[in-house]
């Protein structure tokens, strides 16, 4: 069974498009609509990633330098 990923929670990131962000500033998506963001992680190999939590379509993880996000 391979080990489980593991992550760092940080408190702010830079993001494109929306500066620096912290868990709770709410976004916009274009397919997911809006969404408050609560956690931002960084993972071992180095990714980061946001969780957003979406009115409509639940949690994602996304990778913010693809997820085209905006402020809401």
């Amino acid at each position: 069974m391979p080990a489980p990923k593991q992550f760092m929670a940080m408190r702010e990131m830079e993001v494109d498009g929306l500066g620096k962000v912290v868990p709770g500033v709410r976004v916009r998506h274009p397919v997911f609509g809006f969404g408050e963001i609560t956690l931002l992680a960084q993972w071992a190999s180095g990714e980061k990633t946001v969780r957003v939590e979406f009115v409509e379509h639940g949690t994602k993880m996304l990778a913010p330098q693809y997820a085209k996000l905006t402020r809401a």
